[in-house]
């Protein structure tokens, strides 16, 4: 998904949440969010770990520095985002942002939506023209919370269209992109 140069759509969190940078020693709270969120691909939580830090930190991503938990009672992390500015050369600028999770405990309460605004905030104000999300098909909530916010779907790829079209037909939301068409087809007549 991308977002491109617009306002960003400010959600607060509720009361008796807070955020805080990531620290050294919440990264088993923050593999557990992942595999909450169903960011973990395999069962090996390590390897998991570092085969991803590693591979984004090819794009530019420091942890410490690019990553933020929601805590809730007692100062438990329950929700995390990353968000930084791509280094490489293909997409060099531009903003990304990754590893988006919360605690099943939560979700539904505008945690997400909360997280999500306090990271585009970020990017608006440093100048970010452009901000590059991935997601997957089965996190419809997420997905909802990135439209929200004025992120638009990537159509490049084989199937990206279809894929879409189901998604926004999941989510019960219309399709920008078929009404577009059909208005289309009402002017010329069709």
């Amino acid at each position: 998904m991308e977002w491109t140069r617009r306002n960003v759509r400010e959600y607060s969190l509720p009361h008796h949440f807070t955020v805080r940078p990531y620290r050294l020693e919440d990264r088993a709270a923050w593999i557990r969010l992942w595999r909450a969120g169903g960011l973990c691909l395999t069962d090996d939580d390590e390897a998991e770990y570092q085969t991803n830090v590693m591979d984004l930190a090819q794009l530019g991503f420091e942890p410490l520095r690019d990553t933020i938990l929601v805590c809730g009672g007692g100062g438990v992390p329950v929700a995390t985002i990353s968000a930084f500015i791509r280094t490489d050369e293909k997409e060099l600028g531009s903003g990304y942002i990754t590893q988006v999770s919360a605690d099943p405990s939560v979700r539904g309460m505008g945690v997400g939506s909360a997280m999500l605004s306090i990271v585009m905030r970020r990017m608006y104000d440093i100048g970010c023209e452009k901000v590059i999300l991935l997601t997957q098909d089965y996190r419809l909530p997420a997905i909802k919370s990135y439209l929200n916010q004025g992120f638009e779907p990537s159509l490049s790829g084989e199937g990206m269209a279809a894929r879409w079209d189901a998604i926004y037909q999941n989510l019960g939301l219309p399709n920008p992109r078929k009404n577009r068409a059909q208005s289309e087809n009402n002017e010329h007549g069709y």
